[in-house]
């Protein structure tokens, strides 16, 4: 693995297996369920370095990609991070209401872009907030429509749906247009 990842040659290539991909092994399930929760997993080192090592055991991988989950960030910045059974991720604090605020009043207008659907999304999340704080700023969201469309080339789809930089720009305009032009009258 430390040569190829020198760019030497070796014998045979290397590969990755993703975390996820040891879901699905029975020693890993059982590690996971001893652990209480998912993020005591992560942050148990003991844990942590067991089902690190499990794929080298089983598959007589080379090297062992060290376990962890990207939701040890947003738990790590005091989002309320917590765990239904059967379903996903949820936060307590998914939005900062103040920082929005913030935004919404020196900026006078907020975007959102995500790359899911726009229903339930952040977009929400802000227009949510800023209803609770009777904030009245145009807010331009971005994201995949809330509707069965046809699969294909994600950068091809993307480009039809207007999720790229270009379309938040062309849709943002007219806004900041509006706010620019409200400042020079101003002043």
């Amino acid at each position: 693995m430390l040569r190829a990842l020198r760019g030497e040659a070796t014998e045979r290539p290397p590969i990755w297996l993703m975390r996820q991909a040891g879901r699905y092994l029975p020693e890993y399930r059982t590690v996971r369920a001893s652990a209480g929760n998912f993020l005591d997993l992560c942050f148990n080192p003991d844990l942590a370095v067991e089902v690190s090592l499990q794929p080298v055991r089983r598959f007589g991988l080379d090297a062992a990609i060290l376990f962890s989950d990207i939701l040890t960030v947003p738990d790590a910045m005091g989002l309320g991070l917590s765990f239904a059974l059967g379903e996903g991720p949820r936060f307590a604090k998914p939005v900062d209401r103040e920082c929005i605020a913030a935004y919404a009043r020196q900026c006078g207008l907020i975007v959102t872009f995500e790359d899911h659907v726009l229903a339930g999304g952040f977009g929400s999340a802000v227009l949510e907030a800023l209803n609770s704080l009777e904030l009245q700023v145009p807010v331009v969201r971005i994201g995949w429509p809330d509707e069965f469309i046809e699969h294909g080339k994600v950068d091809a789809l993307r480009e039809k749906y207007g999720i790229t930089v270009e379309a938040a720009m062309k849709q943002a305009r007219p806004f900041l247009d509006a706010i620019a032009h409200s400042h020079m009258v101003a002043h």
